[in-house]
């Protein structure tokens, strides 16, 4: 016992109580429970408990995993506390098992209360990871990988896409060719717009109704041409550059109203570094299969060409191409390649069935891209990105630059970012098939954490920068938002080049494409460490520094159809000067069905300490008919110390190294497979002193509100008034826990504890903040 006034102050008056509740006089029992109770709450450092607390930290998770993969392959499936694939990771494994197409993975684990979320791990044939963080709610985790109705690794291409419209050719090569036949050559400097001018070019034909055609000649022509005015009334101009023709823009030509520029197979334009094709109003450009606008100047689109549909099917390559001002769209079947992209008006799309290679898209805030094909970039920004069934994306910058920002992706869509990417927006994947999200950097814009951006559906990321770092989510780094908060709804993440995903390149829309390597993953596997704290002084009151026993149990991982538990418990304190033994009652296994128990480190420490007789000398107790496996028979014993000698150990006083912590290998096989017990309610680690007559007392969990065969509780009145002011005598705390020192109250030791305890559905991870330097760490 520890001696400290006040502590025998406390001992006294219960010593005095239990001896009161003891007498019969007259054959009545004088056992004063109010005296008890009183004591019981004056005692303990804190007052009023939660009447329905429990004292667990722990609770029983009920995973079901399943999974969409290659027909007839079993998936080994992990289920972690934390993200297993950091290089700072600490997670440790809580389940594990495995699933195929056919039949899921079902398995009871034990979480840390305070614990909302888990990492389920699918892990293929080539030892590569891929995780899917996962809410707990109502007790249960539900994970599924891949969709219900196609394979993750599809090599097919898509050939429809709905989210991505087509657009048919304006002109088929017959029309041009009719419509050259009678259209009229231009001449330099001619404005095809003028009204009351045509008496000028004595040459023009009478034109039809909406519509008048001209033609450059068939040789490179080097002349300035307009429209303008609004003679044409409702008339449209159309403007060919036929086959052979090379129109040559020196200078600044602008074209209002509504004037089609068409540049038809074997056309081309050419602008001059100094030339500028400038298309107002309702003006719109057509670029014909093997047609091509090319040079060093640039095109300049406004009004959003009044809603009418820009076309290329050939080759735009110039430096800028510039949509300013208006509601419009551009389609292009061909070959889009730029200096820059420029769209500053809300409203504007872009819809890629071809190739856009530019430096930079400056898309802003509302305007959209729809790719179908392939585009790669510099600095890539936009209103809405969608990524079209077997399209490919590639940038160095995912740029934000606003609200709206999102990003949509189709089955067999990648989207790659080989530096920095801003995820503060929403993406959304496919619910059938998948498709690959490939960000070198997350960018850390401030708000990120807080913010309700989001990564949904069936989207694998590949993030090459891992950094985690941040324990609360307002110090979040991006990579530790992301795999905590912002991969929802089944989304997932693998290292970088371990995506299970296949888009084969073939030169047209995916030029690049993706394969993964077969580089199995390295993972450390780590095991789940729950410490149980005692005290000694049980049914009397104690110090309340839960360190006269501290264990440490390295426990196995949840799983189904095990013939083989193994434990490692380290003792890591001796806070009591008596005598104290220690064991493991299991209440899930039926004794019966233990073919044999057997011990590696510390095997003769434990065998020599149980001669002390608290518990059998036996791998396991005969007495009873649940499995009971002493641990020792005598703390002080397994450290060297015999006879009187029994100080206290790794409490702040006489300490032993802890590099000499005494560790003890339990392994326990069975007849029968079985689902592993849990913490929460099938493994009783206890501590037991030898009591009064032939058993001895044994100190539990208050979960475990039964002595095995061998021992004994408090007498049954005693009990009732524990169970009415609910104290404890131990704890299991879910983690390495740094423990008082001696004679320092757990309440001051840990500031939380108290509010815990009045409302212990409330601050279940009160042993991660410490309040003062009176604690031992690991």
């Amino acid at each position: 016992m520890k001696q400290n006034i006040a502590k025998v102050f406390t001992f006294s008056l219960l010593a005095s109580s239990i001896s009161f509740i003891s007498c019969v006089d007259n054959e009545k029992n004088l056992f004063d429970a109010d005296q008890l109770k009183q004591i019981y709450e004056e005692t303990f450092p804190v007052k009023n408990i939660d009447p329905d607390g429990n004292w667990t930290m722990s609770r029983n998770v009920t995973a079901h995993v399943s999974v969409n993969g290659d027909q007839g392959v079993d998936y080994k499936i992990q289920i972690f506390d934390a993200d297993p694939l950091s290089p700072e990771s600490t997670a440790k494994l809580l389940a594990e098992g495995t699933a195929n197409q056919s039949t899921p993975l079902d398995v009871v684990m034990d979480c840390a209360t305070a614990l909302d979320k888990v990492f389920v791990a699918r892990i293929d044939k080539h030892k590569r990871y891929l995780v899917q963080p996962t809410a707990i709610e109502n007790g249960e985790v539900t994970a599924h990988f891949g969709d219900k109705s196609t394979s993750t690794r599809s090599m097919s291409r898509a050939v429809t896409t709905t989210d991505i419209p087509a657009m048919e050719a304006p002109y088929t090569a017959d029309v041009i060719s009719t419509k050259k036949a009678d259209a009229t050559e231009v001449k330099s400097g001619w404005d095809l717009g003028a009204g009351s001018n045509w008496f000028e070019y004595a040459n023009l034909p009478v034109f039809k109704e909406k519509e008048r055609w001209f033609k450059t000649p068939a040789e490179t022509f080097k002349a300035g041409l307009k429209t303008s005015g609004t003679g044409g009334g409702a008339q449209s101009v159309k403007v060919i550059v036929p086959q052979g023709s090379i129109w040559v823009i020196e200078n600044s030509n602008q074209f209002d109203n509504i004037t089609e520029i068409i540049v038809e197979n074997g056309g081309k334009i050419e602008i001059a570094k100094n030339g500028s094709l400038i298309l107002t109003q309702a003006s719109y450009i057509t670029v014909m299969s093997g047609g091509s606008i090319v040079g060093e100047g640039t095109i300049q689109i406004t009004n959003g060409s009044a809603g009418l549909k820009n076309y290329n099917a050939g080759i735009i390559d110039c430096p800028v191409l510039d949509f300013n001002g208006g509601v419009g769209e551009f389609y292009n079947y061909g070959l889009l390649k730029l200096d820059r992209y420029e769209a500053s008006t809300s409203g504007m799309t872009l819809v890629n069935h071809g190739t856009i290679e530019a430096g930079n898209i400056n898309g802003n805030n509302n305007t959209i891209i729809k790719n179908g094909c392939y585009v790669k970039t510099g600095k890539f920004q936009f209103g809405t990105l969608i990524m079209g069934g077997t399209s490919e994306a590639i940038c160095e910058e995912l740029g934000y630059n606003g609200n709206n920002n999102d990003i949509v992706m189709e089955a067999q869509s990648m989207l790659t970012c080989t530096g920095k990417a801003s995820l503060y927006r929403t993406v959304t994947g496919p619910t059938k098939g998948t498709a690959l999200l490939r960000i070198n950097e997350i960018a850390n814009l401030d708000g990120l954490a807080q913010s309700g951006s989001k990564v949904t559906n069936n989207i694998i990321c590949e993030i090459t920068d891992q950094t985690y770092t941040g324990e609360a989510h307002y110090n979040w780094s991006p990579f530790a938002w992301l795999v905590n908060k912002g991969l929802q709804q089944g989304a997932t993440y693998c290292n970088p080049g371990k995506a299970e995903f296949i888009l084969p390149a073939d030169g047209e829309c995916i030029k690049e494409g993706y394969n993964s390597d077969e580089e199995p993953d390295d993972v450390e596997i780590r095991y789940t460490v729950y410490s149980y704290a005692f005290e000694d002084n049980y049914p009397k009151a104690g110090d309340y520094d839960f360190n006269d026993i501290v264990l440490n149990v390295t426990l196995p991982a949840a799983g189904n159809d095990v013939k083989e538990l193994k434990y490692k418990i380290d003792l890591r304190a001796v806070g009591a000067v008596k005598q104290l033994g220690a064991g493991l009652r299991i209440r899930e296994i039926d004794k019966n069905n233990v073919e044999e128990v057997s011990f590696g480190t510390g095997a003769t420490q434990r065998t020599n300490s149980l001669n002390s007789g608290i518990f059998e000398n036996a791998s396991y107790e005969a007495n009873g008919n649940e499995l009971v496996i002493p641990l020792f028979g005598d703390a002080h014993y397994i450290y060297g110390y015999t006879g009187a000698q029994r100080p206290m150990l790794n409490t702040g006083n006489a300490s032993t190294p802890l590099t000499d912590i005494y560790t003890l290998e339990v392994s326990i096989k069975l007849k029968n497979a079985i689902s592993i017990p849990s913490v929460t309610d099938g493994l009783d680690f206890f501590i037991a002193y030898q009591g009064v007559g032939q058993k001895r007392t044994e100190v539990h969990l208050t979960q475990f509100n039964s002595a095995t065969a061998n021992g004994q509780l408090a007498d049954k009145e005693v009990l009732e008034v524990i169970k009415v002011v609910n104290n404890t005598w131990a704890l299991c705390v879910p983690d390495k826990f740094a423990y008082p020192t001696e004679t320092t109250v757990i309440t001051s030791a840990y500031s939380k504890f108290a509010d815990w305890a009045h409302d212990q559905s409330a601050n279940t991870d009160w042993y991660k903040t410490v309040s003062s330097d009176k604690v031992i760490q690991y």
